[in-house]
């Protein structure tokens, strides 16, 4: 891609104003230049993840993160990483998207790119007297493109011990990697799976830019709530109640729908997207997890366990705090 020499400030001047623009004129899909330099977007190299000071405390393996343990190519902006296993122009794409959805986060949605990414740089603090004596904090995000979700988007929260929180010593900090990652074929458009289904077009080229056009901001929103409830379970008791769940008979399936419901009530509230991702993800994934729960004998008690409370409106009801 040509690239301009704009300074970080009128990067960030540009940026703004072509997503205001976005903004004014409705939905996310339309198209918009999004102006990146070399100071900006750095390009690290065809490498493998372990050899960035990032990992130098817990080196990747196939047993903690099999996805990203081989040579990638690696660009770095600002503290986001992202990662594709080719060069193409495909893969270009995918790293200029990637740039344009965190973008629109943070302009177009502050709440959510505040919450779940500039604000978990820094960790509430722990709860000694709930016996967490640790602390949760992301040094990064890694937006990686690969083949390791079963869909189209997966997380992973990449513990990295990185000494004290405390000058006591009694706290251990953790400064962790906050993994999304973005299954590179299951977006192109042309399978039963991924973005084919949500956006129905007449060719697999228009299924997957209209995917990363606005699909992947939902994408990177959505795992991101599951990374939230890794980084604030030893510090918020609502979250911990979620953590201490996770293992229980299908209650991966409880989980999806909370953060689910979160994230597409949060943005289309918000505005600015199409219906079709709502009008797959509702009655597809919502309504089936929930059907299928309810004939286990497992919805209610599990939102009682969660919620306090019987359910009563469940697209009201079941969402996390957090973007509310």
């Amino acid at each position: 891609m040509e690239q301009q020499n704009f300074s970080e400030i009128e990067i960030e001047t540009k940026i703004n104003t072509s997503i205001q623009t976005q903004i004014n004129n409705g939905a996310l899909v339309t198209n918009m230049e999004v102006p990146f330099n070399e100071k900006t977007l750095h390009y690290l190299g065809y490498i493998h993840p372990n050899t960035l000071k990032l990992f130098s405390k817990n080196q990747i393996t196939n047993q903690k993160a099999p996805e990203l343990n081989k040579k990638l190519h690696v660009f770095k902006y600002d503290y986001f990483y992202i990662s594709t296993e080719t060069n193409d122009t495909v893969s270009q794409q995918n790293v200029y998207y990637a740039l344009r959805a965190i973008n629109i986060l943070k302009y177009r949605y502050p709440q959510a790119y505040n919450r779940l990414i500039k604000n978990t740089m820094f960790g509430p603090k722990p709860m000694p007297s709930a016996g967490f004596n640790y602390l949760n904090t992301n040094q990064a995000i890694w937006i990686g493109f690969n083949k390791n979700p079963s869909a189209i988007a997966s997380n992973r929260l990449y513990l990295i011990l990185d000494g004290y929180a405390d000058t006591n010593k009694t706290i251990d900090l953790y400064r962790n990697i906050a993994i999304v990652n973005i299954d590179s074929e299951n977006i192109l458009g042309h399978l039963n799976l991924g973005s084919k289904p949500i956006y129905g077009n007449s060719t697999a080229n228009k299924n997957r830019i209209e995917y990363l056009k606005e699909g992947l901001v939902e994408s990177i929103l959505h795992e991101m709530l599951h990374n939230y409830i890794d980084y604030a379970h030893s510090a918020l008791p609502e979250y911990n109640a979620l953590y201490k769940m996770r293992g229980k008979t299908s209650f991966n399936n409880f989980e999806e729908i909370m953060v689910l419901n979160t994230s597409l009530s949060y943005l289309y509230k918000k505005g600015g997207f199409t219906n079709k991702i709502k009008d797959y993800y509702y009655p597809n994934t919502f309504d089936a997890n929930i059907s299928n729960l309810k004939y286990s004998g497992l919805f209610e008690t599990y939102f009682k366990n969660v919620f306090n409370k019987q359910p009563y409106n469940l697209r009201e009801d079941l969402k996390l705090n957090l973007l509310n």
